[in-house]
Parts: C-alpha cells; structure tokens; sequence
C-alpha cells in the first residue's frame, strides 16, 4: 500500500518516519530499507539512527544508480505520471498537484496491482473499497455556504473546483474557492462533472474524453488529440498546504 504525505522543503522529516514506523513496522527480522546517498536521509544521522532503532537494516544505493530500488523508483514514476494526467486532465496549473498526489494515491490504493487479487485498501484494512462517490478530479462544485440564505431568490451557492477528500472520508470534499482564491473543505455540495459553466471549446480534456466514454467513442488515437499544451496554463509560483483546517494561500509570506 502506498503512503505519501507533500511538503514545502527536503528537511529530513523525523517526526513523520517516526509516526509511520511506530503504526507501521513489521515485528520480524530481516528488515531493511534502501536509501540514496542523499544528505536528507542516508546522510542524516537522525534518519540512520531512527531506522536501525526499528530494526532495519540501512542499504545505500550507488551514485546515479536509481534501479537499485527499482520497486519504489517505478512507483513514484507512475505516482508522478498520474499526477501530470491528472493535472492537464483537468487543464489546472502546476500549484495543484498535492492535491493530485493524494487524490491518485486513493484511487492507486483501491486498484487490485497485476500479482494482487484485491486492493491494498482490503489486504491491510480487511474493508471493501468505497469508491463510488469518487468524482472527477478538477471538476466544477457548487457550495452551499454556512448560514442562513439571506433571501430565498438570491443565488445561495459558491462555484469551486473539486480537489478530493479528506483522508478517510468521502463526505467532506477539498475544493478551491475559485472567487477568494482559498482551499476550503465543504459537506453540502453539487458535483458538475460536466463543467457546463463553460463553453464547449473551453472544457477541459477529461470532460471530452469522459463524453466521448458515455457515447461510445473510443478514444482518440493521435497524441495532440489527447494532450494540451502545458505552457497554456497561468502559472503561479507558490505552494501551499492545509494543517488540522488551517488554510494557508500565496499571500502566505513563508511561500
């Protein structure tokens, strides 16, 4: 089963391994764990130390020898490609892509792998796999706000971009206010999968191929037909983060 958590520098997260292995270690012998020689982790001596505290034994790969750890260098692969489909998928900039992350390694780990008869989510949880309210990622959502509607003809809806789930969850969504420019986190909502704000020429590639599905179609064997091009996006230079609520923006100096 893959886990992953997104963050803002390549410090060394100590806490994070540490909360990882204490729910996580095996209780067996023979243990090991291969680092690159990286300063972050095989040259961090809190990283060392952590890992032989748990009993593993620490296995360096050489320099520019990636395939050494092939099993984890194909995962993070396929991680980083599904985030790219995801991304120009949903014709979002590149500001997005934890979100992406995370949204991907739901979907991956409710996938049966080619030497697995069930997904990972059932083999370590032992629970089927609800993943029948999933919905499109980068679709249109309509909120409804907290409160009161302030009269009953006003439009009492905010219109956002649907990011994914909190963990462990799929009642409360992660969507992006498109007017304050804020990620929140909402229950009462209305999925557009269909982005029908939009104009047909202006939708983005995942509707047409998810239209294209529901009519029959295959899809398009050309690769500029199943593409867009990256450098149309409006790009924005920051990144950002959700801590226990806490929501953090690009007017965030510490970006």
């Amino acid at each position: 089963m893959k886990y992953g958590n997104t963050r803002v520098s390549k410090a060394s997260p100590i806490n994070w391994l540490r909360d990882f292995l204490e729910k996580y270690a095996p209780a067996c012998s023979g243990k090991y764990v291969f680092m690159d020689q990286g300063g972050e982790l095989y040259n961090n001596p809190k990283v060392c130390k952590l890992f032989t505290g748990f009993g593993y034994d620490i296995r360096p790969t050489g320099a520019d020898a990636s395939n050494q750890n092939a099993p984890v260098e194909h995962g993070h692969l396929v991680v980083a490609n599904a985030i790219h489909a995801l991304l120009l998928g949903a014709n979002l900039p590149i500001k997005f892509w934890p979100y992406a992350f995370h949204f991907w390694l739901r979907i991956d780990n409710s996938m049966a792998s080619r030497d697995q008869l069930v997904s990972p989510n059932y083999i370590t949880t032992g629970k089927k796999d609800g993943i029948s309210a999933l919905r499109t990622f980068g679709c249109r959502v309509w909120v409804r706000p907290p409160g009161q509607r302030s009269a009953k003809l006003i439009p009492n809806s905010r219109k956002g971009i649907f990011l994914g789930f909190i963990p462990n969850t799929d009642k409360n969504i992660i969507w992006y206010d498109t007017k304050t420019h804020v990620v929140k986190i909402a229950k009462h909502v209305r999925f557009d999968e269909g982005v029908n704000d939009l104009p047909p020429d202006l939708v983005p590639p995942n509707v047409v191929h998810l239209q294209r599905t529901q009519n029959g179609e295959p899809l398009p064997a050309k690769v500029e037909e199943a593409s867009v091009d990256q450098f149309t996006f409006h790009l924005n230079p920051f990144s950002y983060t959700m801590v226990k609520g806490v929501q953090v923006t690009d007017d965030d100096p510490s970006y």
